[in-house]
């Protein structure tokens, strides 16, 4: 079996708010498509109470944590991994490596929801990117690879759902981010949920052209599903997988023997 079917390293459980299923409904389906490695990563807290309904509240955690071990209980052939989905903010950094250490997290993924503009956080989900935008996406994301907190990124091509057009000045903001991660060794995600985005057959994210780029470096890639609900935690992966074959990208795989990664 592919190694990409085999696991899943970004799923989100009903705590951050917009999900469905806990870790012990995904578990079963883990167990169901014969999947070797779990990794449960619903969206970090915030030391304040901010964006309600995307992510789960600090107090939160204690039960989130149970959520897993149970599930890791009553599926011991199934290796599942606590994670956090981390929305990069240099203020935060110390915040996330507490979680990390108050609760034994296995990894923390990158990622970049928003971006900021003249000091005001603008969300990839609202609002058009622009020149301006697509530089300051950029730095965001940048800045995840380089603080050396998470394991890998996380669609790091979401800035495509608004995206203004693709030209040459995006291109190159694109290979800033590749170089980065070839210089760190930061895996990049293929998320495969862009798929339940698109229209008429097309998808925002994940970007062939972006992918394009991206096999121009040395760059580790994973699939993940991004799972909000227990159905899609295998849909759609062998869509990512064709993108990863098109263009001959490199398959990352942390070590499935090891708990901590």
């Amino acid at each position: 079996m592919s190694s990409y079917r085999q696991m899943n390293l970004h799923s989100h459980t009903f705590r951050c708010g917009h999900a469905e299923g806990d870790t012990v409904d995904y578990a079963a389906e883990a167990v169901k498509n014969k999947m070797l490695l779990l990794g449960i990563s619903d969206h970090t807290p915030f030391p304040e109470k901010r964006d309600e309904n995307t992510r789960m509240e600090p107090e939160q955690m204690p039960d989130y944590i149970a959520g897993i071990e149970k599930a890791r209980e009553k599926f011991p052939e199934l290796q599942i991994l606590k994670g956090l989905e981390c929305d990069y903010t240099e203020e935060y950094l110390p915040f996330y490596q507490s979680l990390r250490n108050t609760y034994s997290l296995d990894y923390l993924i990158g990622s970049a929801h928003f971006y900021y503009e003249n000091g005001e956080r603008i969300s990839v989900f609202k609002e058009p990117v622009n020149h301006k935008r697509m530089n300051a996406y950029m730095e965001q994301v940048i800045g995840a690879i380089d603080s050396g907190m998470f394991l890998f990124i996380a669609h790091p091509d979401l800035f495509c759902l608004h995206l203004e057009r693709w030209d040459d000045y995006v291109e190159s903001c694109v290979r800033e981010i590749c170089r980065e991660a070839e210089q760190k060794k930061m895996p990049l995600e293929i998320n495969v949920s862009g798929y339940l985005k698109g229209k008429d057959g097309s998808a925002p994210f994940p970007k062939d052209e972006f992918w394009r780029i991206v096999s121009d470096y040395d760059i580790g890639i994973l699939i993940n599903s991004d799972a909000h609900t227990v159905p899609c935690l295998c849909q759609d992966k062998e869509k990512g997988y064709a993108l990863q074959q098109k263009y001959h990208l490199r398959q990352w795989n942390p070590a499935f023997n090891e708990r901590k990664l």
